[in-house]
């Protein structure tokens, strides 16, 4: 039993076909939401440690606190919502 509708094409079009898909799983992950969030926290650590690299360490922890608070800001959001709907 043939595994996929490929099968049945003439074997130009068939190669032609798993070209196109290999590129489209090529590029797959940057359709994804966590590839960017994971980029655009990289790139804020790494500016973050650009200020330490620089030697100014007032702006490197005050620069850490949003990265830092966000998580419990959500938490506390998502709480008091859960709280409101499930009463």
């Amino acid at each position: 039993m043939p595994r996929d509708w490929l099968e049945y094409l003439p074997e130009e079009e068939i190669r032609k076909r798993r070209s196109q898909r290999r590129q489209l799983r090529r590029f797959q992950f940057l359709r994804r939401r966590g590839f960017w969030i994971c980029l655009c926290i990289a790139v804020y650590v790494i500016w973050c440690l650009s200020l330490l690299a620089k030697g100014n360490i007032l702006a490197f922890s005050l620069s850490l606190i949003p990265l830092f608070s966000m998580p419990a800001i959500g938490w506390l959001c998502w709480g008091v919502v859960y709280k409101e709907f499930h009463k």
